[in-house]
């Protein structure tokens, strides 16, 4: 009978004139406990969390993962005068190399845009699958001349041994440039998507976690250089950064979870929206100096090396030597990379700020 009565308590419809403010109060009350759940979406209000339900690792977690990931972009360059020694590449290689990749990161953030892929499937699994196909493609590299020496010891008694060199070293460069796209082309899914990861977790103060991301990349890509420092072969480097990008990705995949922020999107690519967001005079001059610095900045970092190494060359035939070893082109170049992800740190509080 006890449990009757509140049945019959609780059902009962609150009256709007009742003068009793009490009784008001406990109807209310009631009929928010007996209310059945809302079929209505949740708001952003309600998705917002605060910091203490923001889990503390999710930003490190990202952050370490850009930057293991992004140690594939100058991978190549980093050894690329072992290649040219050992494989007869010519010296334009550095060129061609470095622009495959480039060419292989836009066409793959092309993809990535018209399909829409970061918004139609979880972006952390994304990110993992990405790093798991760039770290591969990047690991087959020096399988591509595991017969270079053997092949070159059948040359050695043949008169035409040089027209067959030239044959296996472009061959070397095709495979070469082939997989240096393909490592671009899944950069794509660990940079702008790891942003996109981040981004899911911030309503507000993006631009600083944003600022420790583009840091990350550039010490992630001026990794490589440091690396070169330790005396290996030139191939454990390769399959080193191909690990480290490997974990990165595993970091991100199983261990961050996907913001309360993201929206899932399902909609079809408009090619006029594009003409509409140019129509916008604040993006279109952003998007157009964004352009502008990436070509010199990228420009600049591949041909670092080549210019201090030029240096060195003549400074030693200047019988100079005052210069330590220490500054050889591979530190000097880790340094003049690594230096930018401080001013991309703290140009991302200052967006905070200003």
């Amino acid at each position: 009978m006890e449990n009757a009565s509140i049945t019959t308590d609780v059902s009962r419809p609150v009256n709007a004139h009742d003068d009793e403010d009490d009784n008001g109060d406990d109807d209310k009350e009631a009929e928010m406990e007996t209310a059945p759940p809302s079929d209505e979406p949740e708001t952003k209000a309600q998705l917002s969390p605060t910091p203490t339900q923001r889990p503390w690792f999710v930003l490190p977690a990202i952050v370490l993962s850009q930057f293991a990931g992004t140690a594939l972009w100058f991978a190549g360059n980093a050894v690329l005068d072992d290649l040219v020694d050992e494989w007869g590449l010519p010296e334009s290689s550095l060129g061609v190399m470095t622009s495959s990749v480039q060419l292989g990161f836009i066409a793959g953030t092309l993809a990535f845009a018209l399909y829409s892929v970061a918004d139609r499937f979880l972006p952390t699994k994304v990110f993992l699958t990405c790093a798991v196909l760039g770290s591969a493609f990047n690991a087959i590299i020096p399988f591509l001349g595991w017969n270079v020496d053997e092949t070159d010891n059948d040359n050695d008694a043949n008169e035409s041994s040089s027209s067959s060199s030239s044959s296996s070293s472009n061959l070397l460069l095709t495979g070469l440039i082939v997989l240096r796209f393909a490592t671009g082309f899944f950069l794509a899914g660990i940079y702008p998507v790891g942003m996109k990861v981040a981004a899911d977790h911030y309503q507000s103060g993006l631009g600083v976690a944003l600022g420790w991301l583009v840091g990350a990349l550039a010490l992630g890509s001026s990794f490589p250089f440091l690396l070169r420092q330790i005396p290996q072969p030139w191939q454990a480097l390769l399959w080193e950064t191909s690990l480290i990008a490997l974990l990165g990705g595993l970091t991100v995949g199983f261990i961050v979870p996907n913001g309360p922020y993201r929206k899932a999107g399902t909609k079809k690519f408009e090619p006029r929206a594009l003409w509409t967001l140019f129509q916008n005079a604040p993006f279109r001059s952003a998007a157009f100096a964004y352009w502008g610095h990436m070509w010199e900045l990228y420009a600049f970092w591949t041909w670092c090396p080549v210019v201090w190494e030029a240096y060195l060359e003549e400074e030693r035939d200047n019988h100079n030597n005052d210069v330590p070893d220490f500054w050889s082109e591979s530190m000097v170049t880790f340094f003049v990379i690594a230096i930018g992800a401080v001013g991309c740190v703290l140009g991302g509080y200052a967006s905070a700020r200003y």
